[in-house]
């Protein structure tokens, strides 16, 4: 005789699935393996985990974006910057110059040349 079936609460499984949870931190949620969580789902909805939670994840990613509307619409302007850049292409302007310099004239920049008068000199 097999033992009994773990439960699955498809209600808590489908959140866990949203929130990107691994097979195995769903196993640990129910209190299972694994397998047992892939055979549940094979028998219950006639797919692999790996399909059913992708599927699942998408209504997580849908939950995210309009959380992050409502939190950007509420004046979060950290949320607006940072949905500017991701969706809209904005990105923040940074201004760099260069210029050519030789080797001697580098050097001469970054140490004082030996027969400068310092301060102390003065």
């Amino acid at each position: 005789m097999s033992p009994p079936r773990v439960p699955i609460n498809w209600v808590d499984f489908d959140k866990l699935c949203a929130m990107q949870c691994t097979v195995l931190e769903i196993a640990e949620w129910f209190n299972c393996s694994e397998e047992t969580i892939k055979r549940a789902v094979k028998r219950a909805e006639h797919m692999t985990f790996e399909q059913y939670a992708a599927a699942k994840r998408t209504q997580g990613h849908i939950a995210l974006r309009r959380r992050q509307f409502e939190v950007a619409n509420k004046g979060n302007v950290t949320m607006l910057i940072w949905l500017g850049k991701q969706w809209l292409g904005q990105r923040d302007k940074t201004e760099t110059t260069t210029r050519d310099l030789s080797l001697e004239e580098i050097l001469r920049e970054v140490a004082p040349a030996k027969d400068a008068p310092s301060e102390a000199d003065e």
